[in-house]
């Protein structure tokens, strides 16, 4: 299909034709509608004006998952075209395509240093541009685009649902790159929605319970129409999808898994899936009924855009008039939450709260000087909504001696290098490095050293137990005390093991970066598998034998079998416990690991 015919025969609905008129403009856009009222083909209005202009389209969005979704839509296109969503490759590939589809962080990568690929840029398009606000998110589209606006003054279109300030966004984008800012809102969407509360108790097993009744009482009485729960965590996900028999969708899927499920579903082989937020910003997956499960992940709670933006997802144009989305919270929040998701609150930079890292990145990355990062923070959206915090941040950093400053230059350490090139904090970093400075190697040691960092310093509601790891802050001791149970193969407890699963997620990377900080490899391979497994450190060359895991090298553990050698000697025993098959596929990998050469038996 040729560009110029992307839209020949399309009747444009009422959304569409507002933005039509300002194609033709150099204007930027702040294009505010409720999900599912055809923003996509907005982006394409203005991707595909700047393409037949000889110039280079560039779309970007949040998520991975999005950015193939789009580039499987537009794949009938007669023009070159590239999704880019590698956001810290050492020697990323050089961008030639016309249509380049990047995820926000990957935007912020490859922003840096002289690119001429930037150069033919003629329209930035940034979708779910709420996601500004987004703690961990947000940061990195607000410097992304700051640093290509000091190489492009092209047109920029940002689309949204939920942008209440639209307007100090719209000027923001005027000091980006000098043009006028259009707004352009409306509440038009196709299918009208009935939204639901249900209120469920406050005690989690009560409101996993609710939840799983609300969802086989819909199911009963709508066996023709499809359902798509939310849930905020991967943890809650597994076990929900377990008990409902249904899949479930979430970012660690392989490509090919996630696909699999989304054609299940639009073929309508699937009446009910569980997916994470991953699935409400644009996977084109609605449903004719919704339920959000809970306004929390583990003990914090979820910003009000993102469950607005999952009701977004329910309802089908040119299926059925009415959409039904069913909000389960729990009672000691319920109505204030109910409030929240229906006054969603104002756009604000969040990039104060990354800003350790961010200077570690201008200088370990870019070699700014502080008068370069004056000028170019000077452009940003948290200088336009307040004071920055460069000096504070800068003076912090050298105390720490993360970073050396003589006048205007600033000079990195292999703190600071790591921090850029995996994207953790610097202070946080800084304390991790510092706690496991003696290798413990006892769970309860490491427990508090991973969890006594600072931006874990809060307060919180932690549940009563026996064998809590006191800490300074609520969340710290809730955190380490998942930590000691999951490291010392014990059952995690009720209302930690949401909190657990998402540090250890994010542990990966700060192991990374402590081996670039110059700690010892060793340990920290050990403590990598300690974490991934959820064993001590004297069962890390059992789970590492292919086919053993958590729970069979605790078995193992309890009939006297703790090493490798210990299963080549102990055959019978290995046998009843693991099975002929794992224990010969196990004791053949042993061998041959000792023979100087590694073999996995598949079977």
């Amino acid at each position: 299909m040729k560009v110029k015919d992307i839209h020949q025969g399309v009747v444009y609905n009422p959304l569409q034709k507002m933005t039509a008129k300002w194609v033709d403009t150099d204007h930027n856009l702040v294009v505010l509608a409720p999900t599912s009222s055809g923003k996509t083909i907005v982006a394409e209005q203005f991707l595909c004006k700047a393409i037949m202009e000889g110039k280079r389209g560039l779309y970007l969005s949040p998520y991975k998952s999005i950015t193939q979704e789009k580039l499987t839509g537009w794949s009938d296109l007669d023009i070159s075209k590239a999704a880019i969503t590698s956001d810290h490759l050492k020697h990323p590939r050089s961008i030639t395509e016309r249509l380049v589809l990047m995820t926000t962080e990957a935007l912020d990568s490859r922003t840096r240093g002289a690119h001429s690929w930037l150069e033919d840029v003629g329209v930035v398009i940034v979708d779910e541009a709420d996601l500004l606000a987004a703690a961990g998110r947000g940061d990195a589209i607000e410097v992304g685009l700051t640093r290509f606006a000091r190489q492009n003054k092209c047109r920029i279109v940002m689309l949204s649902a939920t942008i209440p300030n639209a307007g100090e966004l719209g000027a923001w984008l005027t000091i980006l790159n000098g043009r006028p800012t259009k707004v352009i809102k409306t509440d038009w969407r196709p299918v009208r929605q009935e939204h639901y509360l249900v209120i469920a108790p406050n005690k989690e097993w009560s409101f996993d319970n609710k939840v799983y009744e609300v969802v086989e009482r819909l199911r009963f009485d709508n066996p023709d129409r499809q359902i798509l729960v939310f849930v905020h965590s991967i943890y809650k996900g597994k076990e929900l999808s377990r008990r409902l028999g249904c899949p479930f969708h979430y970012s660690k899927l392989s490509a090919d898994q996630r696909h699999n499920i989304e054609d299940g579903y639009k073929a309508k082989r699937i009446s009910v899936l569980v997916a994470t937020s991953t699935l409400a910003y644009g996977v084109n997956l609605p449903a004719d009924i919704g339920v959000i499960c809970g306004a929390h992940r583990g003990i914090t709670d979820v910003d009000p855009r993102q469950i607005k933006q999952m009701a977004g997802r329910i309802g089908r144009y040119g299926l059925n008039e009415m959409g039904e989305i069913h909000y389960v919270f729990k009672q000691y929040h319920a109505q204030e939450m109910w409030q929240a998701c229906h006054a969603v609150p104002d756009v604000k930079s969040v990039l104060s709260k990354r800003l350790y890292f961010h200077v570690c990145s201008f200088v370990a990355r870019e070699g700014m000087t502080v008068s370069d990062m004056e000028h170019f923070l000077s452009k940003s959206l948290a200088s336009l909504q307040g004071d920055v915090g460069l000096h504070g941040a800068i003076e912090t950093l050298c105390r720490y001696g993360i970073l050396h400053r003589d006048g205007d230059t600033l000079t990195k350490t292999s703190l600071a290098r790591a921090s850029a090139l995996m994207y953790v904090d610097p202070i946080d970093l800084y304390h991790v490095k510092k706690n496991l400075a003696d290798k413990p190697k006892s769970p309860t040691l490491i427990a508090m050293a991973l969890a006594d960092i600072p931006s874990l310093a809060y307060d919180t509601y932690v549940p009563s137990a026996d064998d809590l790891v006191q800490m300074p802050y609520g969340f710290q001791t809730l955190l380490a005390t998942a930590l000691k149970q999951w490291l010392n193969g014990e059952e995690v407890r009720e209302g930690f093991a949401s909190v657990l699963y998402t540090y250890i997620a994010d542990c990966e990377r700060l192991i990374s970066a402590l081996r670039i900080a110059g700690m010892s490899r060793s340990y920290l391979d050990a403590l990598s598998i300690m974490l991934e497994n959820g064993v001590p450190e004297d069962l890390t060359a059992l789970v590492s034998i292919p086919h053993i895991g958590r729970k069979r090298a605790l078995v193992l553990r309890e009939f006297g079998i703790k090493t490798p050698d210990d299963i080549v000697k102990n055959e019978r025993k290995g046998v009843n416990i693991l099975g002929k098959q794992v224990y010969q596929a196990a004791k053949l990998h042993i061998m041959h690991s000792k023979g100087g050469s590694k073999l996995v038996a598949v079977f």
